[in-house]
């Protein structure tokens, strides 16, 4: 169960049924945000809210924004921001989903998309074995 004291709940959408799911068990309240890797990936939308009851769905969004060229596209600025996440927070991205999303995080962030006092959960779905066409260039390793 995820504590209300979170006002916004942000995850990956692959296929969007995570996303749903966790939509449908939360209170209307708390805010999902939804970060979508495929290029004009926003059609996911139509998509997720059909498996959503309809008390809960409102107050969720999907950025498409971060995809980086595609779904599982990558450069070298999505590497260099994983590398330095890292080493802030010594926790691992994939360059497929949870890279995207704390990039797309860190940018709604600066552009103050969050109101004062917000509280926001990032859930990290895994997927680090996307990382081995690139594993070189990361400064951790994945042991996958």
């Amino acid at each position: 169960m995820i504590p209300s004291l979170y006002s916004h709940i942000a995850i990956s959408v692959g296929s969007g049924t995570t996303f749903a799911g966790l939509r449908n068990a939360l209170p209307p309240s708390q805010h999902m945000i939804g970060f979508v890797p495929m290029k004009n990936g926003i059609y996911m939308h139509n998509e997720i809210a059909q498996y959503i009851s309809a008390e809960k769905n409102s107050n969720w969004q999907l950025f498409d924004r971060w995809h980086f060229g595609g779904f599982g596209k990558w450069n070298d600025e999505l590497l260099s921001f994983m590398n330095e996440f890292y080493k802030t927070n010594q926790v691992p991205l994939d360059i497929v989903y949870t890279g995207k999303m704390m990039y797309g995080m860190q940018t709604l962030l600066r552009e103050d998309f969050f109101p004062p006092a917000s509280r926001i959960l990032c859930i990290h779905t895994g997927g680090l074995q996307g990382n081995n066409s690139v594993s070189g260039q990361l400064v951790y390793n994945t042991g996958i």
